[in-house]
């Protein structure tokens, strides 16, 4: 059983699996401006905010080196609001464009979401390509269930 098998939301195209686990955190009440730690995301003005910290795991178990070309995260809160999160542009080492991955190797990374309301979920696509862009690989991130375990709703 490999590192990835034991990840909550996974999904694979032929030797190259992403795999996500939330991990709820807090809830946070703030006024102003809070920064992720982790991400270039911004929340402004909020009150209360809900934090889920979720591992990114991506495994390579093909022979080539595969550049992260695409990734995109959307989050919806219990109440419809829909927000697009966008890729770190800083290079810090999460799941940036331009990421290269080696062959036959693992790549993890952490980073954080919030959501206005106490529960909602996470979807999204990475797509890398190889070396000389000829292959093109598409990998749709699963439905993810982000829940505080206080919600007075159905989780998701």
């Amino acid at each position: 059983m490999s590192l990835v098998d034991l990840i909550n939301y996974t999904n694979q195209n032929e030797d190259i699996a992403v795999a996500i686990k939330p991990i709820y955190v807090n809830k946070t009440n703030l006024s102003g401006k809070a920064e992720s730690m982790f991400m270039t995301n911004k929340t402004h003005g909020q009150a209360d905010f809900f934090i889920w910290i979720y591992k990114v795991i991506v495994s390579n178990d093909s022979n080539l080196e595969l550049t992260l070309q695409k990734y995109n995260l959307t989050t919806i809160n219990e109440n419809g609001l829909i927000k697009k999160l966008l890729p770190d542009q800083s290079n810090n080492g999460l799941m940036n464009i331009g990421l290269k991955i080696k062959p036959n190797s693992v790549f993890e990374t952490n980073d954080i979401v919030s959501l206005s309301s106490r529960s909602g979920i996470m979807y999204g696509e990475c797509i890398f390509v190889n070396k000389n862009a000829s292959i093109e690989y598409k990998i749709k991130i699963p439905f993810i269930s982000l829940d505080s375990g206080d919600s007075k709703k159905m989780p998701n």
